[in-house]
């Protein structure tokens, strides 16, 4: 072999080095992009939304705070879900700390397992009637362990109603009419329609997101979307 065909091959083993190096170079970077974009999902999987809602709030919603806040958190729920009443004091701490930002929105969603879940929807629904839907919710979620596991889960919603003073003649004819069933048959539409398959499930302005951990990641999630404004 020549002196100049020895180069030349010299040349073309050293191209084809460099030509490997250059495909693994990009190989290993777009394997560190994606090991980095993995990690910073990680990092938000909070702020992580798997669906948009597609039920605005409605003039008929329950809500808390003011009624143009900042914030809207809707929540999906059911009155016998040990974690919803979790959640539940969870989000009367986070009215008192953002009391000028936020506004909160109960929609129900009693699960087929709950055996008391609609009962529990009728009740407050029947307290709505004379005004007192928040009270009786409060009292629900804070009694869940007392009714849930009763004998008597009916006479258990009646002795809350009688704490607020209610009509009980007229809590009991509520409690079992047309018009209450139809408004948690609409919740429940809704929520079927948003695709909700556990409870409780909340959208934040909009975007569905994961449940946080406790209080302070959830407290997290609504500073960042004030700072957003």
């Amino acid at each position: 072999m020549g002196v100049l065909q020895l180069v030349k091959k010299i040349y073309m083993y050293m191209n084809e080095k460099k030509y490997s190096i250059l495909i693994w170079s990009v190989i290993i970077l777009g394997i560190v992009g994606i090991v980095f974009g993995i990690i910073a999902v990680v990092k938000n999987e909070n702020l992580q939304t798997s669906g948009v809602l597609l039920d605005p709030v409605a003039a008929d919603d329950y809500y808390k705070g003011p009624e143009n806040a900042k914030i809207t958190l809707v929540e999906y729920s059911d009155f016998q879900c040990p974690a919803c009443a979790t959640f539940a004091s969870m989000l009367k701490k986070l009215q008192a700390d953002f009391p000028n930002d936020l506004k909160i929105v109960y929609r129900h969603f009693p699960l087929p397992n709950h055996k008391w879940a609609m009962a529990a929807a009728e009740a407050a629904e029947a307290a709505e009637e004379q005004g007192k839907f928040w009270e009786m919710n409060y009292a629900i979620f804070d009694n869940q362990a007392m009714w849930s596991n009763s004998d008597d889960t009916v006479s258990e919603f009646l002795s809350l109603a009688q704490l607020f003073k209610l009509d009980i003649a007229q809590f009991k004819v509520d409690a079992g009419s047309d018009k209450v069933r139809q408004k948690i048959e609409k919740n429940l539409t809704s929520g079927q329609r948003n695709k909700i398959n556990a409870t409780p499930t909340f959208f934040l302005n909009g975007n569905q997101i994961k449940n946080p951990n406790n209080y302070e990641d959830f407290k997290k999630l609504i500073e960042r979307e004030i700072n957003k404004k």
